[in-house]
């Protein structure tokens, strides 16, 4: 991938939030991460992994020695916003009574500040919302972990974060691993797992994909399967950019078997209540967006049932 282009090291620095933002996350665990001497942030910039001390909540008082660097699974989001995506690695046994127990290897996504539509804590809550769907659809969820965090020298002060579970940590709780095969055709694949990662890039409006690249993706073996496409960075979603409407338009030129978009589809209604009650338990700051993604899910499932309008969006394979 091309390297990132931070021209203006200072667009990097987040001088300050609303204090309603804040104030929601007062009860959000807090860390800060300090670069070991010797390390900067141009470090970081150009791709190298640096040494670090992450500090706070359940952490002894001297911190914990962890790694950092910038994550190119997210390379959609790295060009898209302002704060890049950051690989972090842990020792397994000094975080095992400690609050980041389940976070061996994990990624940290701030904030993206390219959409007004919604306030800055609700577009961090969608991706939280985003990864549980990912639970629903997929049966393999990342564990999640939103907290408040300062990166000496990225941050001014702690900020919303979202921390995410790593495909290697993912892959292994599910005794698997994760495959970076590229040029990978779809036929290859689970087609139960393909038909419903299609679905769900349906459902999120995202058209930023490529299976041969892995773009917006990984891939995960899982015993006895081949392998199974997983969502991954869903900065391109327009489901998180903007309001969408009820129209699928996004192309790709993949097709789905129509006897497994079937056995798919009947799966996915089955947990639609399950998705609508996730809706709910989302701690979003208004009502109003709760009611917004409760309609545009019912209206997805509308199109699910819809046998024309399947057939109008091509993305069934013509008999041969």
């Amino acid at each position: 991938m091309n390297k990132i282009s931070f021209a203006i090291l200072g667009l990097l620095t987040v001088f300050g939030l609303p204090f309603p933002l804040f104030a929601q996350l007062e009860s959000q665990p807090t860390f800060h991460i300090y670069l070991n001497k010797g390390f900067s942030l141009e470090n970081v910039l150009n791709y190298e992994e640096i040494e670090a001390v992450i500090k706070g909540n359940t952490l002894n008082e001297k911190g914990i020695k962890l790694t950092l660097s910038i994550d190119e699974y997210f390379s959609e989001r790295n060009q898209r916003c302002n704060l890049p995506v950051l690989k972090a690695n842990l020792p397994r046994k000094k975080i095992s009574n400690t609050i980041l127990k389940d976070f061996n290897k994990f990624d940290i996504l701030f904030i993206c500040n390219d959409s007004n539509n919604y306030n800055e804590l609700d577009k961090l809550l969608l991706e939280v919302w985003m990864y549980q769907l990912s639970g629903i659809v997929f049966h393999f969820e990342p564990r999640t972990l939103l907290v408040n965090l300062h990166i000496e020298g990225l941050t001014e002060m702690a900020i919303p974060a979202l921390l995410v579970e790593s495909p290697d940590d993912i892959a292994a709780r599910y005794e698997g691993q994760n495959l970076e095969l590229h040029l990978m055709q779809s036929w290859l694949l689970d087609q139960e797992a393909w038909t419903e990662f299609v679905l769900f890039q349906y459902f999120a409006g995202n058209n930023c994909w490529t299976l041969e690249t892995l773009h917006s993706m990984i891939l995960l073996s899982v015993p006895g399967r081949p392998p199974v496409p997983f969502p991954w960075d869903h900065s391109c979603a327009r489901l998180l950019n903007e309001p969408l409407t009820n129209d699928w338009g996004i192309q790709n030129n993949y097709c789905l078997k129509e006897d497994i978009f079937k056995n798919v589809k009947d799966s996915l209604l089955k947990s639609k209540l399950e998705i609508l009650e996730s809706i709910e338990k989302m701690p979003f700051s208004t009502p109003e967006l709760k009611q917004w993604l409760h309609q545009y899910t019912i209206q997805f499932f509308e199109n699910l049932e819809n046998t024309e309008y399947i057939k109008g969006l091509g993305i069934i394979c013509s008999e041969e």
